[in-house]
């Protein structure tokens, strides 16, 4: 109880300001309709806020149990250079990614994470005032977390890769044909690989990586292996089933991704009408 009582004080300020946010929120939602918009706005910081607290909160409790697991963290991103410079990023023979883009990386942490719905978000401690934007990638230690789709100040939304709306670019990792991944709604680490034509060498075990055919993501991040698959179908694609690597439910610190090349590529993209 004594240990309780000390990290309650230890983060008093952070409760004292989310009660008052609280009581500003129903306040103005009780005034005027005027207000909503800013109230949304105000909702999304609060929820972050509310979730690092609590987030931080267990962590007082947990803190030898974290530093293991960061050190055990940072020893997996040395081994596969994932932890790397800029400057490295845009280089083909220093990069495990190659050079599809120029990427730059902000660190983050997520701070909460569904995978029971249809349609799953994770919220990170990042946001605009660290330089994050909608449609940047966002990718952890060994795998792919998903998309940011809505920014606060402080936060950001990130949609799942655990969400039947998103598809991946993907590619076998030893061969260029490259299809689609998609979560299929059941087990949080199983997704699908779809339109891998009906000639392309597949065998259970193959890796699959991201293909770098899109500004979210750069070449050859490691997703998963193929566990299962099916004859091709009429059309001749496969529907590989792969198995995470790491999936989004088990993602801490994690890494946003921002290709400096997004909006000049964007730029062209919709110059030709595509």
């Amino acid at each position: 109880m004594q240990r309780i009582i000390n990290a309650l004080l230890a983060f008093k300020n952070d409760v004292l300001y989310i009660v008052l946010m609280l009581f500003s929120i129903i306040f103005l939602s009780q005034r005027s309709y005027f207000h909503q918009a800013q109230i949304d706005k105000i909702s999304l910081y609060l929820t972050g806020h509310i979730h690092e607290t609590k987030n931080n909160l267990m962590r007082y409790f947990q803190l030898r149990h974290e530093i293991e697991n960061l050190i055990q963290e940072n020893q997996i991103l040395k081994s596969k250079n994932l932890l790397i410079k800029e400057s490295e990023l845009t280089s083909q023979s220093n990069s495990p990614f190659g050079n599809s883009f120029n990427f730059s990386i902000i660190n983050s942490r997520v701070i909460n994470n569904s995978h029971h719905k249809k349609r799953n978000f994770a919220l990170i401690n990042k946001g605009s005032n660290d330089g994050v934007e909608i449609e940047m990638g966002v990718i952890g230690a060994n795998g792919i977390l998903g998309i940011v789709n809505q920014i606060s100040p402080n936060y950001a939304s990130v949609i799942s890769i655990l969400n039947l709306d998103l598809g991946i670019n993907a590619r076998l990792k030893n061969s260029p044909s490259f299809g689609t991944l998609r979560w299929i709604g059941k087990s949080p680490y199983k997704m699908q690989l779809n339109d891998i034509v009906a000639t392309t060498n597949v065998a259970l075990g193959d890796t699959v990586v991201s293909s770098g055919r899109s500004t979210y993501f750069p070449i050859g991040v490691s997703l998963g292996t193929i566990t299962d698959l099916e004859k091709p179908n009429t059309q001749g694609y496969y529907a590989l089933e792969v198995t995470l690597f790491t999936s989004p439910v088990e993602m801490e610190n994690v890494y946003i991704l921002k290709n400096t090349d997004r909006e000049e590529i964007k730029s062209l993209i919709e110059n030709n009408g595509q």
